[in-house]
């Protein structure tokens, strides 16, 4: 079907990912944020066991492992700003 991606495809991403990076490869930040309820099935199946969004904000307890989100750095970004958002 056209646009599926199978759980044999997920793993063979993983595992290019893997082999070029020479790591164990367990986490997922989604390129552009962009996922979907089928990512989100497929994750587990082939290996991953967090996934991070483009979503500004802090992760607490009993959020969805699979679609975390983040704290954004900025480049140049003064120390204290860096320090204020860890209060």
């Amino acid at each position: 079907m056209k646009g599926t991606i199978s759980v044999g495809a997920g793993m063979v991403s993983k595992q290019e990912l893997e082999s070029h990076l020479g790591i164990n490869v367990q986490s997922l930040c989604f390129p552009s944020g962009k996922f979907n309820k089928t990512t989100l099935a497929l994750m587990p199946k082939v290996g991953y066991k967090l996934g991070f969004t483009t979503k500004s904000g802090r992760v607490h307890l009993g959020d969805n492992i699979l679609t975390l989100k983040r704290e954004r750095i900025y480049g140049g970004m003064p120390l204290a700003s860096f320090q204020s958002l860890f209060p």
